[in-house]
């Protein structure tokens, strides 16, 4: 009953996440990826780190790490927004840490040694060109008053903020979003006593709406608009922009181009390269040009990248490998150890990975770098099955159920292992069946353990059959029935040995030549070893003759009253012989030397004794002649009467001698 509540739990289970698996599948793991430059001196060292839960982190333990500076890819969907070291917020106004386009630049020899952590802020997706517009002039704005501006079919990226304030003046900008002083210059400014000395303060704030205050004398800003709707970007890698809408103010267009290390070269129809944005404010990996109203096209030289593919649990196999951006399908065959591609100009980029044609991951990547690794979260697992004991399982077979993909699998065990090969990330149901019968069940995920230790319910057993002398009884057969049927033999010392049977309980049945003697039940799960007891006696019968000396080769005939049971043997060289496996009860014994017979009765008990012995009247044998003393008496009587007649003879003088 027990395993058939086990089996019909499985089959639920396997129902029920084959169904969620024919919805879900393996799902999308979305990458985003941000450059990272190490700077000690003359040395840089470049680092890609994922961005999980919109932020990355990483360690500076040497002070000769003199700065580290963030870049992101504008087709990520995020941008840099704070910094924190060791736990810590560095605040905006830090003249530390340096916001630029796309870009973030932090002065750790000032703020040391500790753990470094670069929070983002969900944005639009830019596609890899675009268009920036800068006024030309500052629009004046009163103090305290809120910075916004409606855009139209552009939208404010940012704003440069011109203050003027007094020499020893204090600004606060009230925003919840990252700023930088782009610039700072002392000036003179009339007021309506005179001249007076200030400072003037360009900052760059990457927000849309906020407040500036403190000593303001005089407030102005120039918002950063971007547009990115009518660009299109063709699979031959050209971009091409159409038309570039109008904004009502005089200033500057700019086609704005990101230039990670795989472009080789970029060809631009129309526009001047321009030396940067006003003001100084980084560009990161981005290259700007100067350019009017007029349809565009970039033409982009891409060179291929690798990327490595590798598992945390050990060697991968080879893979199969899917490609896909833009509506266009790469594939790619018998894949070892990483992919060679020419990266897209749109993102993001599928990539789908197969092994056995089995999907086993599918990767949304929104940045890619040459060089970049994805984790495969696919495992070479293996099960090291044993029994209670810790013994190896010698045999035996292993069924793993997937029950994020709804399949099955059987695996042979062998020497109390069982390799189940690579598989992907996913739930997974693993039973061992011993000889028909469940003995143990796990789930386990691939990705977090590949090596199975299962401990099966399964046991060797021992059982020991004795007579009621205590005497061990060899050669019976033991059938044990149960969840499964086992059979053995017992030995010399009476016990028959069961090697790795489930733990259950079972009915023992015990025979000899195939005649049941006896029917017991054991539970494998309180114990492992038995004794048994039978209700059977031996009995050692000795024949001896007048004089008390054994016969040897006496015939005995053994039965039971009832005549069920008849034994027949020959007595030894010392007279004995022995019958074992009797039940209890009265019994005849029929005793054959030569021409000579005795019969007698005896009765074996629990407790009486259990040897006889069969005197007779037997003086010796000749020739496989009893003579007993009935032959003795006719043997004397016959030489009697021979001399009689002898004598008669020599009287009558018939008889001469000689």
């Amino acid at each position: 009953m027990l395993n058939k509540k086990h089996a019909v739990i499985t089959i639920a289970l396997i129902i029920l996440f084959s169904q969620v698996a024919r919805v879900s599948g393996i799902s999308s793991v979305e990458l985003v990826f941000a450059k990272v430059l190490f700077s000690e001196g003359q040395k840089t060292t470049v680092k890609y780190i994922r961005i999980l839960d919109n932020r990355i982190s990483f360690f500076v333990k040497s002070s000769l790490t003199e700065k580290v500076t963030i870049f992101l890819d504008p087709r990520s969907g995020l941008r840099p927004i704070a910094v924190k070291v060791n736990g810590n917020a560095v605040s905006s106004s830090s003249p530390n840490v340096r916001y630029g386009f796309y870009e973030v630049e932090i002065n750790t020899a000032k703020l040391g040694s500790g753990t470094y952590e670069i929070l983002f802020e969900k944005y639009d997706h830019l596609p890899i060109a675009f268009i920036i517009f800068i006024p030309e002039n500052f629009t004046k704005i009163g103090d305290k008053e809120k910075i916004y501006m409606e855009a139209g079919e552009w939208k404010v990226y940012g704003y440069f903020i011109y203050v003027l304030t007094l020499e020893e003046g204090v600004i606060a900008i009230n925003t919840s979003k990252p700023y930088s002083l782009l610039s700072e210059r002392e000036v003179e400014y009339i007021t309506p006593l005179g001249p007076s000395k200030g400072k003037e303060l360009i900052y760059y704030v990457q927000d849309s709406s906020f407040t500036v205050e403190g000593d303001v004398v005089s407030l102005a800003y120039k918002p950063i608009l971007v547009y990115y709707e009518d660009i299109v970007i063709s699979n031959s890698n050209i971009v091409r922009i159409n038309s570039v809408p109008e904004v009502n103010l005089n200033g500057t267009y700019y086609l704005v181009l990101y230039k990670p290390e795989y472009i080789e070269a970029l060809i631009v129809s129309e526009g001047n390269l321009a030396a940067g944005f006003p003001f100084n404010l980084s560009l990161g990996e981005h290259v700007a040009y100067i350019i009017e109203r007029v349809p565009v096209s970039i033409e982009y030289k891409i060179k291929e990248v690798e990327i490595f593919l590798e598992s945390s649990k050990g060697a991968l196999p080879t893979l199969n490998v899917e490609v896909e951006s833009n509506g266009r399908i790469l594939t790619l065959k018998d894949i070892e150890n990483s992919i060679h591609i020419f990266p897209p100009l749109k993102f993001p980029m599928r990539i789908s990975l197969y092994y056995n044609k089995f999907r086993i991951g599918e990767y949304l990547l929104y940045t890619i770098y040459n060089g970049l690794t994805l984790e495969v979260a696919l495992s070479k697992v293996k099960a090291y099955i044993t029994d209670i004991t810790g013994k190896k399982l010698e045999r035996g077979k292993l069924l793993l159920y997937s029950l994020s993909e709804a399949t099955e699998s059987e695996f042979t065990i062998q020497n109390g292992e069982a390799d189940l090969g690579y598989l992907p990330e996913g739930e997974y149901l693993v039973r061992v069946i011993l000889d028909g019968v469940e003995v143990s069940r796990e789930l386990f995920n691939p990705a977090e353990t590949n090596e199975l230790n299962l401990v099966c319910r399964v046991s060797n057993a021992k059982i020991a059959v004795k007579d009621l002398d205590f005497n061990p009884i060899k050669n019976l057969t033991i059938i044990l029935r149960g969840v499964s049927e086992y059979s053995a033999t017992t030995g010399i010392d009476g016990i028959a040995y069961f090697n790795q049977i489930p733990l259950s309980a079972y009915e023992v049945y015990i025979l000899s030549n195939d005649t049941l003697l006896h029917r017991d039940s054991i539970d494998l799960n309180t114990r492992n070893e038995f004794n048994i007891v039978l209700e059977f006696r031996s009995l050692r019968i000795k024949v001896v003759n007048i004089f008390g000396n054994p016969i040897k080769g006496a015939q005995i005939v053994l039965s039971s009253q009832d005549h069920k049971i008849e034994r027949v043997g020959v007595t030894d060289k010392d007279g004995k012989i022995l019958f074992d496996l009797l039940p209890l009860g009265v019994y005849e014994v029929t005793c054959r030397v030569g021409n000579y017979k005795k019969v007698s009765e005896f009765i074996l008990s629990s407790e009486g004794s259990n040897f006889v012995t069969v005197k007779t009247d037997v003086y010796f044998t000749l020739f496989g002649i009893a003579i007993d003393a009935g032959i003795i008496l006719v043997i004397g009587a016959i030489i009697f009467i021979i001399l009689i007649f002898i004598k008669k003879s020599r009287e009558k003088g018939e008889i001469e001698i000689a």
